[in-house]
């Protein structure tokens, strides 16, 4: 005969839900193809492209970087990669220190971006403020070993700069000292990215129009079983009075909402609400008031609060929640009058560690429920 917790575990787990992918999991790319046109049509007018021929395409038509990027990338080029097509990292990974100075200098000298932070970052470090003329005539001062170690240190913020803010880098692509740029990149898309074999595969701008972007997973996990759960109470009647504490902005639940809002505005029977506070329950270990995902009502007074999770594989989220859960749910039986729920779902429940954790809390909790098991429960909550 199975033990409670295991029959318990096999009922859960036969009522288990998947994640459901819809367009809510997508973005449109923020890339303007129209204003892409006339890179769009060059660059699409030959499937034969060579280092030299891209380079110079790159360097007169300096905006095509971020249709590379559209093509290539989900999002963007990752800072390592960006820092491979501004900088040479031959030269900085170089074990000569006089050939590296050399490039820092030469960087300093030709690109103003660069300088303004090298210069903020080397006065942080020598605590008065230092000039370029400062650097260059006080050797003893500045040593070559300070100078290299300061631009490495500039070399991820500009990067990561030139990310964000697209005039930086096309200010860097168009100048005549920094044609290597536009030649690392061309090397990179045609050699590693095969270009050419994707612009014989594609229409560029009808790729681009059509291209989606899958959104933050966690977020949308969420948001799913919130919405299956809300659902389900108002497919059982329950009426839902977010609305109504939000045009009285009221975000705290006292112990009567009756006592909050106006009585006439209140509707009978079965109510909840979501992402809301109640009065007297905190977070464990003095953090503050605690918001719950759900709360369920009954004669206007707050009875059963719940937090909603959606796991698909274990991370160190479900052991934090799992931690605060047990201390809220003891912290409410204490209290009286409240209960605390925790309703999770997802696959991570299906496999071999979360059927031990499940049996493992499961008598801590009293119950855990799901979607499904939650709904089949509803009428308990009244």
């Amino acid at each position: 005969m199975p033990s409670a917790e295991k029959q318990a575990y096999l009922d859960f787990a036969s009522k288990i839900s998947f994640f459901e992918f819809g367009k809510e999991g997508f973005k449109k790319s923020e890339l303007d193809v129209k204003k892409l046109e006339r890179e769009i049509r060059i660059l699409e007018s030959r499937t034969d492209w060579n280092i030299d021929g891209l380079s110079d395409y790159i360097r007169k038509n300096p905006k095509s970087f971020k249709l590379f990027e559209g093509l290539f990338q989900l999002m963007r080029f990752t800072n390592a990669q960006m820092i491979h097509f501004i900088f040479d990292v031959n030269k900085l990974n170089s074990a000569d220190i006089e050939s590296i100075y050399s490039y820092a200098v030469y960087n300093l000298k030709n690109d103003d971006y660069c300088r303004e932070l090298f210069l903020d970052e080397i006065s942080n470090l020598m605590g008065r403020a230092v000039s370029y003329e400062d650097i260059i005539s006080d050797e003893r001062k500045f040593t070559r070993s300070l100078i290299v170690a300061v631009f490495k240190m500039v070399v991820s913020d500009y990067a990561e700069a030139a990310s964000r803010k697209f005039e930086i880098l096309e200010k860097r692509i168009t100048k005549s000292e920094f044609s290597d740029l536009s030649t690392r990149f061309a090397t990179y898309a045609l050699d590693t990215l095969e270009l050419n074999r994707l612009l014989a595969g594609i229409k560029v701008a009808d790729f681009l129009s059509a291209k989606l972007i899958p959104v933050d997973t966690k977020g949308l996990h969420g948001k799913f079983l919130k919405g299956v759960i809300r659902r389900a109470l108002e497919n059982h009647r329950y009426t839902n009075i977010d609305g109504l504490l939000k045009e009285n902005n009221i975000n705290i639940l006292g112990a009567r909402i009756d006592r909050q809002l106006n009585i006439r505005e209140l509707p009978s029977g079965k109510l909840f609400c979501t992402e809301k506070y109640v009065e007297g329950i905190e977070k464990p270990n003095k953090g503050g008031p605690k918001k719950f995902d759900v709360v369920i009502l009954s004669d206007y007074v707050p009875k059963h609060v719940f937090e909603l999770n959606f796991y698909t594989t274990e991370g160190t989220k479900i052991g934090i929640n799992e931690e605060e859960y047990l201390a809220l749910s003891e912290a409410t039986r204490k209290r009286g009058g409240i209960e605390f729920h925790w309703v999770t779902d997802g696959n991570y429940w299906l496999s071999p560690q979360g059927k031990k954790r499940f049996e493992r809390l499961y008598p801590r909790f009293g119950r855990i429920y799901n979607a499904n098991t939650f709904i089949e429960h509803l009428d308990e909550f009244v």
